[in-house]
């Protein structure tokens, strides 16, 4: 079981709904609907719905890595 599936398991039903619409948008690549950002430093991009940030970037062929799900704190963004 990797990080992502063990968080999902323990957040709560309407947050797992959120992230996961956020996912699917992000995987048909419709990004005006979400808050993305880049990350310094990196190659990598977040989007935020709440307290939550996913962590993706973009493999050779354009499709989306989703790397991460994490709740904010100052250890977010150090992967």
């Amino acid at each position: 079981m990797d990080k992502i599936e063990k968080l999902f398991r323990k957040i709560s039903l309407e947050d797992r709904k959120r992230l996961e619409t956020i996912m699917e948008l992000l995987v048909n690549k419709q990004f005006a609907f979400l808050n993305i950002t880049k990350i310094k430093g990196t190659k990598l991009c977040r989007a935020r719905k709440g307290r939550y940030r996913l962590i993706f970037g973009f493999d050779e062929s354009s499709e989306v890595e989703i790397y991460a799900v994490k709740i904010r704190n100052e250890k977010t963004y150090k992967l």
